[in-house]
């Protein structure tokens, strides 16, 4: 039995010795820094990673110092394990990712993760603690770019709802104001204008006119985002219904053959999947050139591909056999303030699609459009079934805001 003891001894030191050279190799290859700390809470051991983020050409520079000294919490963390002792069972555990700051210099810090595992011997007695550094340097740089970009997002937010404001009330009054005196002129002294005074009137009662309906159609466009409404379960065939209840009487008119299938229920806001079908289902019946309009809806589910993130989608097909456009026009089709057309061929602000547009980037969803001139259009709506509530609740902004302004003087000075 001694014989065997004895010859068991020298093997066990042998694996031992060969565990911890891989030990130590495994140490000295990564690229984060790795302390090995003593059950006191200095240092045993680091390795070059170390050495390099902390500025020291040796090792033995820092061995025996007080671990701590390197460290301090930030971001409001707190440790038990701050001063890194083992002497006391309670403060024996393991943590992981606490945010710190590595001190490289008197009054120099390095954002970093901390994790710490403690080692023992074969008896389960505590032998010290493996520190692991994550320097996260650049991210905290990409932090701060991230929120300077979405503070500056919030103040293009506010002046948006300022604008929207401004567009609501002080713009309209006085053309309201334009149009009333206007019509007053006509009816009490219609009678003593020439036809040309009589045509100047009527130009600027139009003007007028189509700058309210410019200043509206910008007020819902800024809604969509500034007085938007919360998530909730939304029958898409009851919202197609109420839409073509309120498109009746043109539907009338055009004599116009509406085909809906059966369509899906998803999160959304009613109002907003309202005002997106309005506006595509108005634009196909408004388009139609000399043909009666046929239009047809329908919609499908789509799965996420394969080792993507994500839930369900909502396909929704909005096609129509109207005068249909070029596709080159494709890239100016949903921003605002954007016509193909004449005002004097077809009514409208060119403000329809980029509604659409909006509404569905809101919802964290797509619009396409295919086409050519003379064969319809088809607008696809991708929409998910389900709402990622941390993406999208409480967003308040999405899509370009910040042209809007050049946009309306564009358009102004088309009229």
């Amino acid at each position: 039995m001694d014989s065997d003891r004895q010859r068991t001894k020298p093997m066990e030191k042998m694996r031992a010795d060969k565990s911890n050279r891989y030990f130590e190799a495994i140490v000295m290859s990564m690229s984060d820094p790795v302390i090995i700390v003593s059950p006191e809470g200095t240092i045993q051991d680091v390795n070059k990673a170390t050495l390099s983020l902390l500025g020291c050409g040796k090792e033995e520079e820092l061995l025996g110092l007080p671990v701590n000294r390197f460290f301090c919490y930030c971001g409001g963390s707190a440790h038990v394990l701050l001063d890194f002792r083992l002497q006391t069972p309670s403060r024996i555990q393991d943590f992981h990712n606490i945010e710190v700051l590595l001190r490289i210099g008197e009054d120099v810090g390095v954002p970093a993760l901390l994790s710490g595992s403690v080692f023992r011997d074969i008896e389960g007695k505590a032998m010290g603690t493996v520190l692991l550094v994550r320097d996260i340097t650049e991210r905290k740089c990409m932090e701060e770019q991230l929120n300077a970009y979405m503070r500056r997002l919030e103040q293009s937010n506010r002046q948006l709802q300022e604008f929207a404001a401004v567009a609501s009330h002080d713009l309209q009054e006085p053309l309201r104001k334009i149009k009333a005196f206007g019509d007053l002129l006509i009816s009490k002294h219609g009678k003593v204008f020439n036809d040309e005074a009589m045509d100047f009137l009527e130009r600027m009662r139009n003007a007028a006119e189509r700058m309210q309906i410019l200043m509206e159609s910008l007020l819902t466009y800024s809604r969509v985002a500034t007085k938007a409404e919360p998530f909730t379960s939304v029958d898409l065939n009851k919202v197609i219904r109420n839409v073509l209840n309120d498109l009746e009487w043109r539907i009338k008119q055009t004599e116009a053959e509406i085909r809906v299938k059966d369509l899906l229920t998803i999160e959304a806001e009613p109002n907003q999947m309202h005002q997106l079908f309005q506006n595509l289902l108005g634009n196909a019946l408004k388009f139609h050139g000399d043909r009666k309009p046929i239009v047809k809806v329908s919609c499908r589910t789509r799965s996420s591909p394969r080792g993507t993130l994500g839930n369900e989608t909502c396909r929704i097909y909005v096609e129509d056999n109207g005068i249909g456009f070029d596709e080159k026009y494709l890239e100016r089709l949903f921003a605002p303030f954007q016509r193909l057309h004449g005002r004097n061929e077809y009514e409208g602000t060119g403000m329809g699609l980029a509604i659409c547009n909006r509404i569905v980037e809101r919802h964290g969803g797509s619009i396409e459009a295919s086409s050519s001139p003379g064969n319809g259009a088809r607008f696809t709506v991708t929409l998910p079934l389900r709402q990622n509530r941390e993406e999208f609740s409480g967003r308040s902004t999405t899509g370009s805001q910040l042209p809007l302004y050049d946009e309306v003087k564009r358009a102004n000075s088309k009229q």
